[in-house]
């Protein structure tokens, strides 16, 4: 079966959920965009290649935290209110910010500092998503948070097989749209969809950051 997104309408919220799609899991994917201004005039987001050798994919930054749940039989709505009511109150749970901005400066080799984050304008989504390995179905809270301030990267430093900067110019965005692809690499489907809405893009870069 596939992947279940979960819609925020009251129809969809109501429908029972197929017992075999029921979660044994939970996992908070944080994505953290970083849109910024490079020398005045380069504007783009920062992507990772986290492991080349095993998923050799462009991703906004992330970090997840996961854990096994006794999810019960029941609808779309009560999963949604178990994770608000049972989930987001650990502790684990409400440090992971935290922790995704320390591992977020220690890639970018920064040692001293701190950024600064607030959410942005991509919605949070819900899904069931089924893993073949495992065998089992996982209820993912993906949320979209964007930096307001981070200390100076030298991105020259960096390795550009982790880390790189995809220009938001118009020739590099079609060519991304049309091949799903940057420096041959493919691009994660969250990332094309926010390229492709246009209203999104320009409310990310209206607030980039300037980096010298």
């Amino acid at each position: 079966m596939a992947n279940i997104k979960i819609l925020q309408t009251p129809d969809f919220l109501a429908t029972s959920i197929p017992a075999e799609c029921v979660p044994k899991r939970f996992a908070i994917a944080t994505n953290i965009f970083l849109c910024a201004v490079i020398n005045e005039d380069r504007k783009g987001f920062l992507l990772f290649n986290y492991e080349p050798e095993k998923w050799n994919q462009w991703y906004p930054y992330f970090s997840s935290v996961n854990d096994m749940y006794s999810f019960e039989d029941v609808t779309y709505g009560d999963i949604v209110n178990t994770f608000k009511k049972d989930i987001l109150p650990r502790a684990d749970v409400q440090a992971r910010v935290d922790k995704a901005e320390k591992a977020f400066l220690k890639l970018l080799g920064i040692s001293d500092g701190h950024i600064s984050i607030s959410p942005s304008p991509v919605v949070p989504e819900m899904w069931l998503k089924y893993s073949k390995t495992q065998n089992i179905w996982t209820f993912y809270y993906m949320e979209f948070l964007k930096v307001d301030y981070l200390p100076k990267v030298d991105f020259e430093m960096l390795d550009s097989s982790v880390v790189d900067f995809l220009p938001l110019t118009d020739d590099v965005v079609d060519k991304v749209l049309e091949t799903g692809q940057y420096r041959g690499i493919d691009v994660v489907d969250n990332t094309l969809d926010i390229i492709k809405n246009k209203d999104i893009l320009n409310k990310l870069i209206s607030s980039a950051i300037i980096l010298s």
